[in-house]
């Protein structure tokens, strides 16, 4: 069996590859019938089909350079193309398998490799090759909507120019396919699924089927896809279907499924680095300001309610929401951590962590907003952009029972869940409880959801938010009542529909399936009443078939850079449906000039001294249009933003080193245009704070180590991460802070506040001490028995007391349960240097809480984000 399967390990090919059958051949070369896992004459005698899988895509004009790999690893003498062939300007090197090349052949190419082994046998290959359109920077659009301030940047973003043309050579008021490949046919492999506790290794298609919704990434023009859930589907992998290739893809595969210590099934490395998979209603959301999906939840995984995680006190809790991060997407690599996917085939050790998600914490960072929801079954979710932050909304159950109320969730800094804030802006007073879906009039401030067979809107009024503001029935008007009429016979089910605002259209757009769509406009007042609804004329050319299964919900959603609604039917395909309202107009134009910006102040080279207000001015115009707004970075960090001329902000806490500004133009269109940079350089002032943390801003003085008592001559000091468990480890920080030992403080500065905060991304509570180390260590020699080659601890594990650190205790510090920072005192330890005591750093370890678990912090290391690495923070003056 696992010889067999060893043939499924993933391929390192250069493409998407679509593997039908491998077919093997006779030692005089010539193809044969075979299969995988035999060899000799066993040969001709049975066939195997391999499951296809999907690697990157091939970017038009892009070089590209590959080497194939046999499917189970084996040594290759020749390779060849038998059928079919590369796209021009690709080359194969037959005795090394390299690809080569820039193709401008955009499309899906079809090939048969041909691969002779060591022992003469040729194995034939399929392959298939995508080639997709390099990125439009200058779609408006049809491009990127707008620059997130939450992750590393610009995003990666296609132009959707193929498929507004698909939708204007489309009739107003009908539908259109817009998916060119299946669902189906990018899932992940059954050896790379986990296993079901109820039914075997189910398929992905329930992340469709079972009370789902998508989100668009409309920074990207991806719709994202997460689901699955209670007794349904394990899985929490993640798939995309990219509007500017029309397909779908995978963009994570599944973690492993385990039970932890109170029963919760939960990832394998634990709630703090992945979700379990959830049925998610109309739950899934997208922020474009962070630069991330929300999911809230559902139905858990085996659960039916909320995320749950053992809390370390002999009890459950709630655990998240989560982000997850599309910059980290790679159809090959586990969301959580490394080691955190499925291994029961196979170890499939070339999978690593992509770590792309991040547990929020609500139910511990959030406890004392009096305002937490109970769980999130049968809710619904709408976004607002309010004040420059990203507002959810969300309808959801409160404790006691299955009354809904509207909540507000504000994502204020996407590096810091305990600053994000919640509270209830909508109390409950009769209202049809059951799953639903809903939009958010944002110029009205009216959140509407679906109700009933007798009630089947209902609005919350925010313009008065509060416990105490009750949802309405909203009055309506429907000539001929046909609505009305097929509720009350049962023919449509107003809990399986879809439901969403379009504000271009001023409408709220109801989908039950099939080809029918019916608009509700509100009143001209501020009511409830007065609304009116009218069932959108039947279209003339294909349609999705009819049948809701057991719910749209969030399935069903407007597009505002396309000005279309977007709907996702058959669980298995996963057919993208456009429908194209009446009244359509182009959100972008067919032409949108992007507008001109440049930095005119300040200007490269120049220095500034820390604490000094630096101003940025920028000159922006744009030909077509008008200049909406013009946003300031330095690096990928926003500094401030300008609505009017003249176009500046002023930077008032840049801290000390070189820092790279631009400027963002955008347009009345959407349309964009970044500035040429400017370097800048900032140094110690008379007074100011530093925050010195590996990467930033070039400081490269920090250094960090853990000790093993497992491997005692193994130095760690490269790991991504230190760990702390009883007195298994120890670990070792220093930061290079005073100019005389390679830091930026000055010399003779009097150091009035100084904190050093560590993040642990796992569980348990935990209290963190700090002591002095008084032996000096090197980052890449120190082993629990060495603190440097050539010199040992007094004590292993660097134990010694007085010796290899002081007794005394600089400072201490409670770790949440949840994953956050821990932050420590140390004003007094850096004064204490500052007069002359050596700064070998500090050791860290436990001194109460948690015992037993492994708990895991971020170190100077890792990769994944450079903010929560180790940080030292300091305040000084000189007198």
């Amino acid at each position: 069996m696992s010889h067999t399967l060893s043939h499924r390990r993933l391929p390192q090919l250069l493409a998407a590859v679509a593997v039908a059958a491998l077919t093997a051949c006779s030692g005089d070369g010539e193809p044969q019938q075979g299969t995988q896992g035999l060899t000799g004459p066993a040969l001709a005698s049975r066939q195997m089909t391999l499951e296809p899988l999907a690697v990157p895509l091939v970017t038009e004009g892009e070089a590209y350079a590959g080497t194939l790999r046999t499917p189970d690893g084996s040594a290759a003498r020749r390779w060849q193309v038998l059928g079919g062939r590369l796209p021009g300007g690709l080359d194969l090197d037959e005795s090394t398998g390299a690809v080569t090349g820039t193709t401008t052949e955009i499309g899906r190419h079809d090939l048969e490799i041909g691969i002779t082994g060591v022992d003469g046998q040729v194995t034939r290959w399929p392959l298939r090759i995508d080639v997709i359109e390099a990125d439009d920077p200058g779609a408006s659009a049809r491009s990127l909507s707008r620059r997130p301030q939450g992750g590393a940047g610009t995003p990666a973003s296609g132009s959707l120019d193929d498929l507004l043309s698909l939708i204007e050579s489309t009739g107003e008021g009908e539908w259109v396919q817009a998916s060119l490949n299946t669902f189906e046919s990018v899932w992940t492999p059954a050896a790379l699924r986990p296993r079901d506790s109820n039914n075997g290794t189910p398929a992905p298609s329930k992340i469709i089927g079972a009370w789902s919704g998508f989100a668009w990434d409309g920074n990207r023009g991806d719709l994202v896809l997460y689901g699955g859930g209670h007794a349904n589907y394990p899985g929490n992998d993640i798939y995309r279907w990219r509007g500017s290739t029309r397909q779908w893809e995978r963009a994570s595969l599944p973690s492993e499924v385990t039970k932890d210590a109170r029963n919760n099934f939960v990832a394998v490395d634990g709630a703090a680095n992945a979700p379990s998979s959830s049925h998610t209603y109309d739950n899934n959301i997208f922020l474009p300001i962070a630069d991330r999906l929300l999911v809230l939840g559902g139905a858990a995984y085996n659960n039916g309610g909320a995320f749950m995680a053992d809390a370390g006190d002999g009890s459950s809790r709630k655990t998240g929401p989560y982000l997850w991060d599309p910059n980290r997407a790679d159809a090959n690599k586990v969301g959580g951590t490394t080691g955190s996917h499925v291994t029961r085939v196979a170890p499939y050790a070339e999978i690593t962590g992509g770590q792309m998600w991040q547990n929020r914490e609500m139910w511990l960072n959030l406890a004392s907003s009096g305002a937490l929801p109970n769980r999130h079954v049968d809710g619904c979710t709408a976004y607002a952009e309010e004040s420059g932050k990203d507002v959810v909304y969300f309808a959801a159950m409160s404790a006691g029972g299955t009354a809904k109320n509207l909540y507000r969730y504000v994502i204020n800094d996407v590096a810091r869940p305990d600053l994000d804030s919640l509270s209830r802006v909508g109390g409950f007073w009769d209202a049809p409880q059951g799953q639903t879906a809903c939009g958010y009039d944002a110029a009205r401030k009216h959140f509407v959801r679906l109700g009933s067979s007798a009630r089947p809107f209902m609005l919350w009024d925010l313009s008065t938010p509060g416990n105490t503001n009750y949802e309405k029935t909203v009055g309506y008007t429907e000539a001929g009542a046909e609505l009305a009429g097929r509720l009350s016979s049962g023919s449509i089910d107003i809990k399986k529909c879809g439901f969403d605002y379009a504000p271009g259209l001023d409408r709220h757009a109801l989908w039950c399936g099939g080809g029918e769509v019916w608009m509700l406009a509100p009143a001209s007042g501020n009511g409830a009443t007065g609304w009116t609804l009218a069932k959108q004329a039947a279209p003339v050319g294909a349609a999705p078939v009819a049948g809701a299964g057991v719910g749209i919900l969030g399935k069903w959603k407007f597009i505002p850079e396309l000005g279309v609604f977007l709907a996702l039917q058959d669980n298995t395909a996963g057919n993208i449906w456009i429908y194209k309202p009446v009244g359509w107009t182009n959100p972008g134009g067919s032409s949108n000039i992007r507008p001109e910006v440049s930095l005119t102040a300040p200007v490269s080279g120049q220095s500034f001294v820390a604490g000094d207000p630096i101003v940025l001015q920028a000159a922006a115009s744009d030909a077509d249009g008008s200049v909406a707004r013009v946003d300031f970075y330095a690096g990928t960090t926003l500094i401030g933003s300008a609505t009017a001329a003249p176009w500046q902000a002023i930077w008032t806490t840049a801290p000390i080193g070189s820092h790279t500004l631009t400027a963002l133009a955008v347009d009345d269109l959407g349309a964009q245009r970044v500035s040429a940079a400017v370097s800048i350089t900032v140094a110690a002032g008379n007074s100011g704070t530093i925050l010195l943390q590996a990467g930033l801003d070039g400081y490269a003085g920090s250094k960090d180590a853990y000790l093993s008592s497992f491997a005692k001559t193994t130095n760690y000091g490269g790991s991504s991460v230190l760990y702390e468990q009883g007195t298994s480890y120890t670990n070792l920080l220093r930061f290079a802070v005073f100019q005389r030992e390679g830091g930026p403080v000055p010399d003779g500065a009097v150091i009035t506040e100084a904190s050093l905060s560590v993040y642990k991304v796992t569980s348990y509570s935990v209290t963190l001490a700090l002591h002095r180390l008084l032996q000096d260590w090197d980052e890449r020699q120190a082993t629990w028995n060495l603190a440097r080659t050539g010199v040992a601890w007094a004590t292993a594990g660097a134990g010694a007391a007085g010796t290899d650190y002081a007794a005394a205790i600089d400072a201490q510090s409670v770790a949440a349960a949840g994953a956050g920072w821990a932050t420590f005192d140390v004003t007094a330890a850096l004064a204490d240097m500052q007069a002359g005591a050596s700064n070998h750093g500090w050791r860290l370890r436990r001194t109460a809480g948690d015992n037993a678990n492994l708990k895991r912090f971020h170190s100077g290391d890792q990769d994944t984000d450079a903010n929560l690495r180790p940080r030292l923070q300091v305040s000084y003056y000189i007198p």
